[in-house]
C-alpha cells in the first residue's frame, strides 16, 4: 500500500494549452550561492538536489541502472550476436560486450555472472582498463557486488579465451576497481610470444579457479608465455588447476610491484614437462612482491629452476609447495629478499648473495637428510655477504 504525503491530481485536456504539474518562480535577490530549487531526502541524507543554476545532484549516477538481484548475462562466440538482448536464449556474442553492458549497471550489492556457453570458436579476449595497449577498451564495474565469469563447469576445453596479436592475454585488467573478478571454469590460450593467460596491472583482486572449480592455462602457438603476470594487484588460485603449456614458457607466475599472490588450489596438474632449463622459472617473485604458497598440491613435474626471488619480494610457504622435479631456485644480490620455506629437501636448498635475508622454518625441525637415520647428509643454505636463520 502506498501512501503519500501529498497526492495531487489534474486532467489535461485541452492540446493548445502548455501544463506544467509543479511550477515554482523564484527571484533571487540575494542568497546563498549553496541554495536549492529542490532537495529531495531520505532519513536527512540529500538524494537527489537541483541548484540554483539548474545543476542536478543525485545519489546514484543519472542514466545508470541498478541491478535488483543477481543477475546472469549470456555469451556465445558461435551463435550470439552483440544487438541480442544477452539471455540464455538471446546471447551476446563476445566477451568484451557482455562486460560492457554489465558495466553499465550499478552493480547495487548483488552478483553479476558472465556466462559463456559452449562454443567451438575461442572467445576473444577481455582487456579491462582505461589505458590498455590497445584499442579493445572496456569499462570498469561501479557499486558492492560480487562478478564471476564463468565457463563449462564440467568441460572447461568448450570455453576458450584466447589472447590475440594485438591484446597479448586472455583476460587483462589494467584499472582498478573494488569488486572481485572470479574466473571460473576456463581455459585460457596463449597465441602470441611472451602472452599470459591471465594480466593484472591495477590494484584488483583476482580469484583464479575457485572452491569446486576448475581453470586451465591451456597450450597455444606462443612462446616464453606466462600463466599469470600480476603487477601491484592480488590474486589467489583455488578450486583445480590445469597447467597444459606445450611450447617454452617464461614462468607460470611472474608477481612484481607489489603484488600479492596466493597459491593454495585443491589441486594443480602439470600435463606436461613444463621446461625451465633454457631459461625462466616457475615462480618468478620480484620488486616487493610476495607469493604465499600453500601444501602439497601437484600432479606432474617440471624441470628447471622452480623459483627466482629479486629486489624485495618474498616467497613463503611450504617446501612441498615448490613443484616437484625442480632444481634449486636462486635469490639475487639486491634488495632484502626473503625466502621462508619450511621442511625445505636438497634438490630446493636455496642459494643467495649480496644483502639478503633467508629463513627455513616448519614449526618443528629443518629438514635438510638427517645421517643418524640413514637419511642423506646434512647441508647448509649457502649465502654470500648475508646473514641467514633457521628456527626449529
Amino acid at each position: 500500500m502506498t501512501v503519500p504525503l501529498s497526492s495531487l491530481t489534474d486532467t489535461w485536456n485541452d492540446g493548445s494549452t502548455v501544463f506544467a504539474a509543479i511550477q515554482m518562480s523564484v527571484t533571487n535577490t540575494a542568497s546563498d550561492p549553496a541554495s536549492k530549487l529542490l532537495d529531495l531526502k531520505v532519513g536527512g541524507v540529500s538524494k537527489f538536489s537541483v541548484g540554483l543554476d539548474g545543476s542536478v545532484v543525485s545519489a546514484v549516477p543519472l542514466g545508470q541502472p541498478k541491478l535488483l538481484g543477481n543477475t546472469t548475462f549470456y555469451v556465445n562466440a558461435d551463435t550470439g550476436n552483440d544487438a541480442n538482448a544477452g539471455t540464455s536464449g538471446s546471447p551476446f556474442a563476445t566477451l568484451v560486450h557482455a562486460w560492457d553492458v554489465m558495466c553499465s549497471y550499478a552493480l547495487n550489492g548483488f552478483a553479476a555472472t558472465i556466462q559463456l556457453q559452449d562454443s567451438v570458436a575461442p572467445y576473444g579476449p577481455l582487456s579491462s582498463g582505461l589505458n590498455p595497449p590497445s584499442t579493445n577498451t572496456v569499462n570498469v564495474p561501479s557499486g558492492n557486488g560480487g562478478i564471476v565469469i564463468q565457463g563449462n563447469a564440467t568441460d572447461p576445453s568448450k570455453t576458450v579465451v584466447a589472447s590475440t596479436a594485438t591484446i597479448a592475454a586472455a583476460f587483462s585488467f589494467f584499472s582498478s576497481f573494488p569488486q572481485i573478478v572470479t574466473l571460473r571454469d576456463l581455459t585460457t590460450q596463449c597465441v602470441t610470444n611472451f602472452s599470459a593467460g591471465v594480466y593484472v596491472n591495477a590494484a584488483v583482486h583476482i580469484i583464479i579457479g575457485d572452491t569446486g572449480h576448475k581453470f586451465v592455462f591451456g597450450g597455444g602457438s606462443g612462446n616464453y608465455t606466462y600463466g599469470l603476470q600480476c603487477y601491484r594487484g592480488q590474486a589467489e588460485f583455488k578450486g583445480d588447476i590445469t597447467v597444459n603449456f606445450n611450447t617454452p614458457q617464461q614462468s607460470f607466475v611472474d608477481a612484481e610491484q607489489e603484488a600479492y599472490v596466493s597459491m593454495s588450489p585443491n589441486s594443480l596438474t602439470l600435463t606436461n614437462v613444463v621446461d625451465y632449463t633454457g631459461g625462466g622459472f616457475f615462480y618468478e617473485v620480484i620488486d616487493g612482491a610476495i607469493l604465499a604458497l600453500g601444501a602439497s598440491f601437484y600432479t606432474g613435474t617440471i624441470a628447471g629452476p622452480s623459483y627466482f626471488v629479486a629486489r624485495g619480494a618474498i616467497l613463503n610457504g611450504k617446501a612441498n609447495g615448490l613443484p616437484p622435479g625442480a632444481s634449486a631456485g636462486t635469490m639475487s644480490a639486491d634488495g632484502f629478499n626473503k625466502i621462508l620455506l619450511s621442511g625445505v629437501p636438497f634438490a630446493n636448498l636455496p642459494r643467495a648473495s649480496g644483502a639478503c635475508r633467508l629463513a627455513i622454518t616448519d614449526g618443528l625441525s629443518p629438514v635438510f637428510g638427517n645421517p643418524a637415520a640413514g637419511g642423506g647428509t646434512v647441508f647448509t643454505p649457502v649465502i654470500w655477504n648475508g646473514s641467514a636463520w633457521i628456527v626449529g
